[in-house]
């Protein structure tokens, strides 16, 4: 009983550093993302020549971070199926397709 007691226990201290650290690699990824996008966006609008729309620009931020969150799940679910029977079993995957789509209308609107 103590060793199944102690088992447990390791087990759920291992999970518990395990979500942790892919909750503080997802934060540090995201902060960086924007950082480098900001600067990014002010560097390219003082450059002389064409410019480019803000909704553009919006768009893509949203596709590079929407990609970046796919790789930290597929890299903490051990590959591409392991993201895919994730995405099967959580409750709320059916609402990711809802806010694609208002997205997309919403910047549309713009």
């Amino acid at each position: 009983m103590l060793f199944t007691t102690d088992t447990t226990l390791v087990c759920h201290h291992l999970f518990a550093a395990r979500a942790y650290l892919l909750r503080a690699t997802s934060l540090v990824v995201l902060t960086l993302q924007n950082a480098v996008l900001i600067l990014v966006m002010r560097y390219a609008r003082t450059r002389p020549g064409d410019m480019f729309y803000s909704t553009t620009a919006v768009v893509m931020a949203e596709v590079f971070k929407t990609t970046g969150c796919i790789v930290i799940i597929t890299g903490e679910q051990g590959g591409f199926y392991g993201l895919l029977h994730h995405l099967n079993r959580v409750r709320y995957s059916k609402h990711f397709v809802n806010s694609i789509v208002h997205i997309v209308a919403d910047t549309v609107h713009l």
